[in-house]
């Protein structure tokens, strides 16, 4: 009795091919969705050796409480200046680190908060109020419609939106900045 052989396929089986990855379809820009940047002119982070608390327990050391929410340039400011004003009255720390806040334009018309100092030095006081807003975004109670840039001034700590959050404080508009307050 033969037993037959079956000739091998000389062509391999195809891989499996994978599914497409799916991209989650956005709706609209990362501002329309609520999401907003804080960036500062001073670099640095927290030290490796400290462990930053949750957000909430940041805003609960700070007896801040409520939701800052702005969501043009005039409110966004108010937003800003009643987180600062709240955690800065509620906090021992913070009332000897920090001493007024208060509203100021710069020479080309922006707006913006101003944090006067107390016991901190400029960089550490731009680094703490970043952690601040960043505490306060990411627990849910600050809501703005613009990039935020902390920046240090001579008279204290200078608070304010700007596009991308760049470094426009005491610079005249561009003209892509005046033809966008026009429209």
């Amino acid at each position: 009795m033969e037993i037959e052989a079956e000739a091998p396929d000389p062509k391999p089986a195809p891989a499996p091919k994978k599914a497409p990855r799916r991209r989650r379809a956005r709706k609209g820009s990362r501002r329309a969705r609520g999401q907003f940047r804080i960036v500062s002119s001073v670099p640095g982070r927290i030290p490796k050796g400290l462990k930053p608390a949750s957000p909430r327990d940041v805003m609960k050391n700070l007896d801040a409480t409520g939701r800052y929410v702005g969501t043009d340039s005039k409110s966004g400011l108010e937003a800003i200046e009643k987180l600062m004003s709240d955690a800065i009255g509620n906090a021992d720390a913070m009332k000897r680190a920090y001493s007024s806040v208060k509203t100021l334009s710069d020479g080309a018309g922006r707006e913006g908060v101003i944090v006067g100092l107390g016991e901190l030095d400029p960089q550490n006081g731009a680094r703490f109020l970043k952690i601040t807003l960043e505490a306060a975004r990411d627990a849910g109670m600050l809501k703005l419609g613009e990039d935020v840039r902390v920046a240090t001034s001579s008279g204290g700590i200078v608070i304010y939106e700007t596009p991308g959050g760049a470094h426009t404080w005491g610079k005249k508009a561009s003209r892509r900045q005046k033809k966008n307050e026009e429209e």
